[in-house]
């Protein structure tokens, strides 16, 4: 079992309290811990605090003070390498736009389903 699965801390980056609220009531009950941050500033400061406990980086692309695109880039290299799972209300259009490289996208609404579904895709465990 790799170190990331070990993990069982997840940083959400969302600025809707309800949506926040949300993510991470479905987390918990999957059996991780939750930080959150609802701007990209505070995601770095969090990232920084937290990285190495980290399983998973679920960020809206459209937060205030830096943009999850930008706050995903501006993150160090760390190996292993922390999933990413981005979420938006944007169409898939728009979302093409934002996002340089591929990565999971969450389209909202999504049902506590479709985020379990997410994380298993990305081999981590759903309790």
């Amino acid at each position: 079992m790799s170190a990331a699965k070990l993990r069982r801390r997840v940083l959400v980056v969302e600025d809707e309290p309800l949506v926040l609220d949300y993510i991470a009531t479905v987390l918990r009950q999957s059996g991780y811990e939750v930080v959150s941050a609802t701007n990209g500033r505070q995601a770095c400061d969090l990232f920084h605090r937290y990285a190495h406990e980290l399983a998973l980086i679920l960020v809206e692309i459209l937060v205030p003070r830096m943009s999850g695109p930008e706050f995903i880039a501006s993150l160090p290299t760390l190996d292993p390498r922390i999933p990413v799972v981005f979420v938006t209300c944007m169409g898939s259009e728009e979302v093409e736009e934002k996002l340089d490289a591929y990565y999971p996208i969450l389209f909202k609404p999504f049902t506590p389903s479709d985020l379990k579904v997410a994380m298993q895709r990305l081999a981590l465990p759903v309790y």
